[in-house]
């Protein structure tokens, strides 16, 4: 290489372009390959490059990342360069495109950006290299690739300063952090604090935005699957809820901000398990109704009247809505109503079958009737009892039952 190198340092310009393709190029590429680079950005789907007035930075970055689709966004004083390095490299446009951008107008340049992303799959894996073309040119670049998600990539070299040119073989591919994952920490507070105010699907929603733009920050994703499942679990779609629990619970532990909401989880997670196989209200009195064993199919009514009592609960003094809290809490007893005929008579509320219960209908029928009575004052017209009793009726048959 050494030799290479003295023969490209005493060519004319116009000649070491093409030498340092053929010639150094190889050799460079075989040394950067030494290095350790992250795979993350080894072979990506697409590959943009701001094309400045020298071709040898596109040319490494391409020779070594090998993308399988380069796009190159050149000046109208740049696009002899970008010929080059479609000659170069004998690209096809099927695997490779030449853009013209105007660096003085970020509107249009960042409509570029954004017409280039259309044409590509969502799930594209991108990395911008930002080397080439003027510093307005990159800064451009840089802030549209932290808005379409890609890796930011810079060659670095050193320069001599006496001959004034880079030094081939110096060059170091930096990684460009996205700008975005700085202000990660602030975020999650934000989040954190979304999610305390009850606001889970807000919560789960920005949380998934911002782990968009953020490079290897997954808290917020983590925090997307904890809003998710409090949002199944508000409800009362608990099976899914479970899932999203334990998820999180699995991955959350080497997450500090986050662990602590790890720890409360498990104790739900133990009493949300036995609604792994019934979900909602009439899912649970069905299994209460057709088990063999009392005392497992009880278990899982007896978590969902407590789970509507706790949003009952948290309606009223977290969220101030008594309206919402009322019907929760009439739900809550009309569903123990339900699970106590299910589990003591094996019937259902909403098709009483009279015949199952240990007194006759009639006998029923005017205990209650003397039990309104005494309740409103005045003698009760009712003659016969719903077959679709509701929470009053249910109570007042169950007092008599018990009497």
């Amino acid at each position: 290489m050494n030799s290479s190198l003295s023969q490209w340092q005493k060519m004319e310009q116009s000649e070491k372009s093409v030498f340092y393709t053929e010639h150094l190029l190889p050799f460079i590429v075989e040394k950067y390959e030494l290095d350790t680079i992250p795979e993350e950005i080894i072979e990506p789907d697409v590959l943009i490059s701001t094309v400045g007035t020298s071709i040898e930075p596109i040319c490494l970055t391409y020779s070594l990342l090998r993308p399988k689709y380069l796009v190159l966004l050149h000046t109208k004083t740049t696009v002899e360069q970008a010929d080059q390095i479609f000659d170069l490299f004998r690209l096809r446009p099927s695997i490779a495109k030449a853009h013209e951008i105007d660096e003085t107008s970020p509107h249009r340049f960042y409509q570029k950006i954004k017409d280039i992303r259309k044409e590509l799959k969502n799930d594209s894996k991108i990395v911008i290299d930002l080397t080439g073309g003027q510093k307005t040119m990159s800064a451009m670049a840089a802030m549209a690739g932290t808005v379409i998600n890609g890796k930011l990539v810079y060659v670095r070299s050193e320069r001599d300063k006496k001959a004034g040119f880079q030094i081939p073989g110096s060059e170091r591919l930096e990684i460009i952090r996205n700008p975005y994952s700085l202000q990660g920490d602030q975020h999650i507070e934000e989040m954190i604090s979304l999610f305390n105010s009850r606001q889970f699907k807000s919560c789960e929603m920005i949380c998934n935005q911002i782990a968009e733009r953020l490079d290897g920050d997954d808290r917020f994703r983590l925090l997307a699957v904890l809003a998710k499942g409090m949002f199944h679990r508000n409800n009362l779609d608990l099976s899914d809820a479970l899932d999203f629990f334990e998820a999180f619970i699995k991955k959350s532990e080497e997450k500090e901000c986050l662990n602590r909401y790890a720890l409360n989880l498990k104790l739900m997670v133990t009493f949300l398990e036995p609604m792994s196989l019934v979900d909602r209200g009439s899912d649970i009195i069905n299994h209460i109704i057709v088990s063999k064993s009392n005392e497992e199919a009880i278990l899982p009514g007896i978590i969902f009247v407590f789970n509507l009592y706790s949003l009952a609960i948290e309606e009223l003094k977290i969220n101030n809505s008594p309206d919402t809290a009322s019907l929760l809490f009439y739900r809550t007893f009309e569903l123990f109503i339900q699970i106590v005929f299910a589990f003591e008579y094996k019937t259902k509320t909403k098709a009483l079958k009279y015949s199952k219960l240990p007194l006759n209908e009639k006998e029923i029928t005017d205990r209650v009737i003397g039990y309104y009575s005494k309740i409103y004052g005045v003698t009760n017209k009712k003659k016969n009892l719903s077959y679709d009793v509701g929470l009053l009726e249910g109570a007042a048959i169950l007092k008599a039952l018990d009497t």
